[in-house]
């Protein structure tokens, strides 16, 4: 009696377990659906948002044009034109322009007819959202509901306004439905044997969108929900055959009868084959449960990939739709040369956008496959800190914001690490400080020695903190998970994929370190990094350098009294006498005083923005007295590419960026010797351009990409010839005269021959040049282990595609 119990209680748990495994099954596919309903509805939402840029692309005074013309035929046919690229859906009813609140522009024309004149502000049936939509400025989807040109459809308005904030109306678009299932992908779900019955609430009712439901009610099934756009949508769905069929029922009692027939005769002839019967069964009940287990990941990792596709979907898009529709307008307005600047500007921006999310999903791909390698060398932590600054200060300055950059108790510059971790650790930091931080806002950056607990180990300390919009305690429980966003971050509509904090988190445990973050909502963020390095073994006696040079006392003029301290710590350690002034006065009178005491400076170091007055004013001052023979070295926080001309002008030797690093001055000082023992009669020869009668041999398998960088080439005064693969480039060099290339810009995938054996056979080869002649990666392999494998094939430096010619200028200045 006993064991017929046992079998009965398997047999019944047995039965279960089928219907829960469908019942899974069905809300998994539920899910996955809702996932794909999500996306055709941000996307219906990214196409008002190409309206509305169409719209201001046009400016103001267009604009007014098609507000005034009551016909709805102004600019008819560029509209016409651009939204015949956005309808690409049968689902769509229409594309629709409502200068003040009133239907005038439809795309197609054809079946919206009826709608025309509609003013969707006074229409009892459309004027609460309307109105809500022109207020908050938000866009809101209105629907599903019955529409004056016929049928069930949702409509969203997106609010648009003139440069000074003045409602102009809206842009919109509808879909029909339920012409729009077979994109939900609901159509699956009937081919798959499944029932289902898809509603969206629109007013706190549930509105059928599509249903299949003849054999079963709603309470048979099982349903998922989502919030999406401030709709409610959900998805009930149960087999056509029920969650247990008469079959399942038929194979399960006779699997129980044979079962229990094998245990009666069992233990009649050996109650210890009944046992290990018993274990048998025993096992399969634990196969199940693994197989149970198994599923659930399996479940997991599907509602992961409907997540990632959602958020590419929706970040990839948005920059991509931009190009697109910017390059359409590019050909309209090729004519007018202000449109022009300003749409190869935006599509700039667009395309460094998109090419941020690719290289954060690549990157993710390696994290997550364990493809991630430390790529150690050696590093100047001077011109690591020198490059992030030259890339996040536009960035701020582009925002108004201020950033600083402070350095406290720097001992060792010369380290052993993996910069180029660090530098996309800190570039991630600063990046979503600038973008999460209001115009105006603050941004710092804090670099800091701590104690050695190793004779060759130093530590360091990167705070990043800014007084943004900062994060919840909440979100923060979540922050390194993939694809978290803030809804802070959602409702003021900043772009990103959710992946910055996750590859930084992996990053900072990759090299050993740790990472804390302190934040507040509305009042920013504070995030520390702690990393070690090892000390460099032969790192060069500074003392015996400024000795060498003859430097022994500067003057620092700077009104910032902190600046000149951290200098003066600086220059002490290094024996070098420090004195300031706060201006150019000021500064003449150290001058005059030092001098009489026998104690002239050798070297001035002066801020480029000191309180009531300018640094080259100041410069040019001193530059007009007896002490003009001192070199000047200016020093700035800001870019200083404009006032370089007129800076040399002034008696400026060179430029240096704070903070001040000891590495930095040391090569500013030598660029000085050196330019003191160039024999030139040109005074405009201290700013020559790099790229000016530079012979550049490249090796480039794309006809495209190879026209494309002989142009660009070209335009700042080089020459360049281009082999089609890497035979043909070492061929070509083979056969050159010595001085014929000064420089070779290498591919790395290239047809029959790549850039890494292209290089190793040109460095391997007997003339003079071949070992010395610079070679610079041009490639679209960013990764850290493919820029190593560069560098040890022979090449001297690595430019990841599309090149950026602000990195491509500094490689060849390091190399020639």
């Amino acid at each position: 009696m006993v064991t017929f119990s046992v079998l009965l209680a398997i047999f019944l748990l047995f039965i279960y377990q089928i219907i829960e495994s469908r019942r899974d099954l069905a809300r998994s596919m539920a899910q996955e659906t809702v996932a794909h309903v999500e996306i055709i509805l941000n996307n219906m939402l990214e196409k008002t948002d190409m309206l509305e840029g169409f719209l201001h692309s046009m400016g103001d005074k267009n604009m007014r044009i098609m507000m005034e013309a009551e016909d709805g035929q102004a600019f008819i046919h560029e509209f016409n034109f651009f939204s015949s690229m956005l309808y690409d859906s049968s689902a769509i009813k229409g594309i629709f322009l409502l200068p003040k609140g009133v239907m005038r522009y439809s795309y197609p024309m054809a079946g919206n007819e009826k709608a025309m004149g509609d003013r969707v502000l006074e229409r009892d049936a459309t004027k609460e959202t309307a109105q809500y939509a022109m207020l908050s400025g938000l866009t809101t989807i209105d629907g599903p509901r019955k529409f004056i040109q016929g049928g069930i459809a949702m409509v969203a308005r997106n609010p648009v306004y003139f440069e000074d904030g003045t409602f102009w109306g809206f842009s919109a678009i509808s879909l029909a439905l339920p012409d729009v299932v077979q994109p939900f992908g609901l159509t699956d779900l009937a081919r798959q044997g499944y029932e289902y019955l898809f509603t969206m609430t629109n007013q706190n009712e549930a509105i059928p969108i599509g249903s299949t439901l003849e054999k079963h009610t709603i309470e048979d099934c099982v349903s998922y929900s989502k919030l999406i756009s401030g709709r409610r949508v959900t998805l009930s769905v149960v087999p056509k055959v029920g969650w247990l069929s008469l079959l399942d029922v038929f194979y399960g009692f006779a699997f129980f009868l044979l079962v229990a027939v094998v245990i009666a005769y069992l233990s009649t002839r050996n109650k210890i084959g009944s046992l290990e019967l018993l274990s048998a069964l025993e096992k399969e009940k634990h196969m199940r449960a693994m197989t149970a287990q198994a599923y659930n990941e399996a479940e997991q990792a599907n509602k992961a990939k409907s997540n990632f596709l959602s958020a590419m979907s929706h970040d990839l898009r948005t920059p991509m739709n931009a190009i697109v529709g910017l390059c359409t307008l590019l050909n309209r307005d090729s004519n007018k040369p202000q449109k022009v600047e300003d749409y190869s500007r935006k599509i700039t921006a667009s395309s460094k956008h998109l090419l941020g999310l690719i290289n954060d999903i690549l990157d993710m791909s390696k994290i997550e496959s364990g493809k991630v390698s430390v790529n150690t060398r050696e590093f100047c932590l001077g011109e690591l800190i020198d490059n992030i600054n030259n890339i996040v200060r536009p960035q701020a300055h582009s925002r108004h914001q201020a950033f600083e950059i402070i350095v406290n108790n720097i001992e060792h510059e010369l380290l052993i690490g993996d910069d180029l971790r660090i530098n996309q650790i800190l570039l991630n930091l600063l990046s979503n400080a600038v973008k999460y931080t209001q115009v105006g806002g603050q941004v710092r950056l804090e670099v800091t020695e701590g104690k050695m607990h190793s004779n060759n180990i130093a530590s360091f300390f990167f705070t990043v903190s800014d007084n943004g919009m900062g994060m919840s305690e909440e979100y923060l429980k979540h922050i390194f998970e993939p694809f978290s966003r803030s809804n802070n971050v959602i409702n003021e509509k900043i772009q990103g994929t959710g992946l910055g904090m996750t590859i930084t988190n992996s990053l900072v445990n990759l090299l050993g370190g740790t990472i804390d973050i302190k934040s507040k909502e509305k009042h920013g963020t504070t995030i520390t990094v702690h990393l070690s390095f090892m000390i460099q073994g032969n790192e060069v006696n500074d003392l015996d350098f400024f000795k060498n040079k003859g430097i022994q006392t500067v003057l620092v003029v700077d009104d910032v009294a902190n600046d000149f301290m951290s200098v003066q710590s600086i220059l002490n350690d290094v024996q070098v006498n420090c004195y300031h002034a706060v201006n150019g006065k000021h500064a003449l009178d150290q001058l005059k005083s030092l001098t009489e005491q026998n104690n002239r400076p050798d070297l001035i170091l002066l801020d480029l923005k000191l309180e009531n007055e300018d640094g080259l004013q100041v410069a040019k001052q001193l530059n007009s007295t007896e002490f003009k023979d001192i070199p000047i070295i200016l020093l700035t926080s800001y870019d200083y590419s404009d006032i370089e001309v007129e800076a040399m002008d002034c008696g400026i030797a060179t430029f240096l960026n704070k903070p001040l690093f000891i590495s930095s001055l040391k090569q500013a000082i030598g660029s000085i010797t050196n330019k003191e023992h160039e024999d030139t009669n040109d005074p405009e020869c201290n700013i020559c351009n790099v790229f000016n009668g530079l012979k550049v041999l490249a090796a480039e398998d794309n006809e495209l990409n190879s026209e494309i960088l002989v142009d660009l080439l070209n335009m700042r005064g080089a020459i360049c010839k281009v082999c089609a693969d890497g035979v043909e480039v070492v061929e070509t060099f083979k056969n050159s005269k010595e001085d014929e290339y000064d420089l070779i810009l290498m591919d790395v995938q290239m047809p029959r021959l790549d850039g890494l054996g292209a290089t190793k056979q040109i460095r391997a080869l007997d003339k003079p040049n071949a070992k010395t002649i610079p070679i610079i990666a041009m490639t679209a392999n960013a990764f850290s282990e493919d820029i190593k494998a560069s560098i040890d094939a022979g090449m001297n430096y690595h430019v990841s595609k599309p090149i950026d010619f602000k990195v491509l200028e500094e490689c060849i200045k390091k190399v020639r």
